[in-house]
């Protein structure tokens, strides 16, 4: 076969042959990038005028460019569909997907933040995959899975093993030596290790003691694996290497090997390991400064059930604007990481914000609901860090003073606005307001604070049935509406009555079924918490 690499003008074609062997192939097919062997040429060759679409490492060869090209191969078998093939791979971070487990691996589950792949068993779709891949697509011993589709922290392995397809977000693993100075004072680390010791030969660093010398130190954080210190050298019995430590205490100055997940931009400076990560990568994000003038956060909500953590994250499970925003703090000369508020780690979190000056806050309330989490609880939290000197921007009471699509409302009134905007903070008000202005015109129903489309909704009347002034009927429980929401623009059907109770009440059995992934109970917490939908007419 042959394969043309897209690019701009002045890349070359490139003419190969390859060969897929027989136990490469997974039950379901085959699916990946093989390496295109020349047919007459010992090599291929391109001017550095063009570019391919290669993402194989290159070798600048004088005026050319030699490279390795691999095409990509699907061969389904019959009655099954192909699985995805891996993604690229960029600064120890990478993307691979499978059709089903199981997978031949075998993990180290210890750490309840990543699972570490031990060993890759010969024969297992992994191992298979690795043959034909490029090397910075294999997966290989001691990576780390950050992810299993939408599921993070402990809850990866049982995504692995309950079957289905797989998208598996890892990091390569890094390894580190550490100087600490003890000086007969404690280590102040909290280490754990597999009860089976012969499964590794490493110790976990489950949890950091405040003032402890490795805390103080700043170089040791949660979830290193510690393999050498001195009088146990790598490849030491977990029991040696226990042994060992104890005895370090009383030392001026000691060195520590350890092993970490690969850093990504928003690891530091700010030591953010206690939380969960659910971005799978920092990509375009330019490196923190050396020494900040301040250290910035910016805030984001990650919804666990949505694809990708919500309407207004990319593949990374960044908002769109997060990385762009860092962009420009960094290059100001202030550091910015990239963080993701998880309810279930409140109190670390708020912990860790104590070490930055400045917060970005980037969350959408009714994201923050639909995970579970609550809004006015984290707002109460970030009062208490403005009083505590962090800066919140916005803060909590600047959002509630700007009324957010308030403003909409009053600006009704002037040359720019919407005559007839209105907005509810109660089931009444929304019952008695939306019962006349749909019965007149399509309308567009809002929440109150929002991102992305998301609780926007496009409302009409099935019948089309408008009347030619508005006040002059008003619509019935039972009228059925077409709405659509912004975000997917997947039309639903529901009656007046069901739409009004998804959105002051949520997924109700009054209010019917719903395809949408929105939660509804727009007006929750009330005005004083932001609860509040706004009406305008829909313009087309």
């Amino acid at each position: 076969g042959g394969a043309a690499p897209s690019g701009a003008a002045g890349a070359s074609a490139a003419s190969g042959r390859i060969l897929v062997p027989a136990e490469a192939f997974d039950p379901d097919g085959f699916d990946g990038e093989v390496l295109l062997q020349p047919l007459d040429e010992p090599k291929m060759t391109r001017q550095t005028s063009g570019t391919s679409s290669s993402s194989s490492p290159s070798r600048r060869t004088g005026a050319q460019v030699t490279e390795r090209t691999y095409l990509k191969v699907a061969v389904s078998c019959p009655d099954r569909a192909t699985f995805p093939v891996a993604a690229a791979d960029a600064e120890g971070e990478f993307t691979l997907a499978f059709s089903s487990p199981p997978l031949g691996l075998d993990l180290d589950t210890l750490d309840e933040k990543y699972a570490r792949v031990l060993r890759v068993l010969d024969g297992g779709k992994v191992s298979n995959h690795n043959k034909l891949a490029p090397p910075e697509l294999q997966m290989k011993e001691s990576d780390f899975i950050c992810a299993a589709n939408n599921a993070y922290g402990s809850d990866i392995v049982a995504t692995i093993k309950g079957g289905g397809p797989l998208v598996l977000a890892l990091r390569r693993s890094r390894v580190a030596t550490v100087v600490l100075e003890p000086k007969g004072r404690s280590l102040g680390m909290d280490l754990t290790f597999e009860s089976e010791k012969s499964v590794t030969n490493d110790i976990l660093v489950r949890k950091l003691i405040k003032g402890g010398v490795a805390a103080v130190s700043g170089k040791v954080f949660q979830g290193d694996r510690i393999f050498a210190v001195p009088g146990a050298p790598e490849g030491s019995s977990v029991d040696k290497l226990l042994e060992a430590l104890q005895k370090c205490k009383d030392e001026p100055k000691i060195e520590i090997k350890i092993m970490r997940a690969a850093p990504n931009v928003s690891s530091g400076p700010v030591d953010v390991s206690v939380l969960t990560s659910f971005a799978k990568d920092d990509h375009g994000m330019l490196p923190q400064p050396a020494e900040p003038r301040a250290k910035t956060a910016v805030v984001q909500v990650f919804v666990r059930s949505q694809p990708y953590g919500g309407s207004d994250k990319s593949i990374s499970g960044h908002r769109y604007d997060s990385v762009p925003i860092a962009n420009g703090l960094i290059r100001s000369g202030m550091s910015c990481q990239l963080l993701h508020y998880f309810h279930k780690e409140h109190a670390q979190f708020i912990d860790v914000c104590r070490g930055f000056q400045a917060l970005l806050i980037r969350i959408v309330p009714g994201q923050l609901r639909a995970d579970g989490g609550d809004p006015t609880k984290l707002d109460a939290a970030l009062r208490t860090l403005r009083r505590g000197g962090v800066m919140v921007w916005p803060s909590p009471e600047v959002v509630e003073h700007m009324g957010a699509k308030e403003s909409l409302v009053r600006a009704s009134s002037l040359s720019f606005g919407l005559e007839g905007t209105a907005a509810y903070s109660s089931e009444a008000e929304l019952a008695a307001g939306l019962r006349r202005t749909v019965a007149f015109q399509p309308r567009v129903v809002k929440q109150n604070r929002g991102a992305g489309g998301e609780g926007v909704w496009v409302v009409r009347l099935k019948e089309g049935n408008y009347c030619k002034a508005l006040g002059e009927r008003c619509c019935s429980d039972d009228e059925v509406l077409l709405v659509s929401e912004v975000s997917n623009g997947r039309e639903e059907e529901h009656s007046f009555a069901q739409f009004v109770e998804f959105c002051v009440k949520g997924k109700t059995e009054k209010a019917g079924t719903w395809a949408t992934k929105s939660e509804g109970k727009y007006l929750e917490g009330g005005r004083e918490a932001g609860g509040r939908l706004v009406d305008q007419r829909f313009l087309p």
